[in-house]
């Protein structure tokens, strides 16, 4: 079964890409995926027993647990021309946010007690992450 979830990376020209090829970041419809055809009852490859050939198929929401940031590298790197896109346009919903969070507290309650570091350090090693 394919799985979708939100947009989640960014790289410098993708706003101008976007408005060359019509795409709008207000119009965020991943979650509602179409239908991808009628499930045929007599190909047992395609289907699971017992499935009848009315049911169409479509995609299934990924878990907000299992929800990562997909990073573009930089292979060209330098300054772009004119503006540049500095984050995702696309607001990740409220779920998949909280995971993000989630996975950002538990990766930075892990530095903290490996490296067994004080206040300064902390406040440090956070505006970091922060940033990137």
């Amino acid at each position: 079964m394919i799985q979708v979830a939100p947009y989640n990376t960014f790289y410098p020209e993708l706003e101008e890409h976007m408005n060359q090829v019509g795409i709008e970041p207000t119009i965020n419809i991943w979650n509602e995926p179409l239908p991808l055809g009628v499930v045929d009852p007599h190909d047992s490859l395609s289907h699971p027993a017992g499935v009848s050939d009315v049911q169409a198929e479509t995609a299934a929401l990924l878990d907000p647990d299992q929800f990562t940031n997909f990073l573009i590298p930089n292979w060209f790197a330098g300054e772009v021309p004119g503006p540049t896109t500095k984050d995702n346009p696309f607001p990740l919903p409220e779920a998949y946010l909280a995971s993000q969070l989630k996975n950002l507290l538990e990766i930075f309650a892990s530095y903290i007690v490996c490296k067994e570091i004080n206040e300064f350090q902390l406040c440090k090693v956070a505006i970091e992450i922060c940033n990137g």
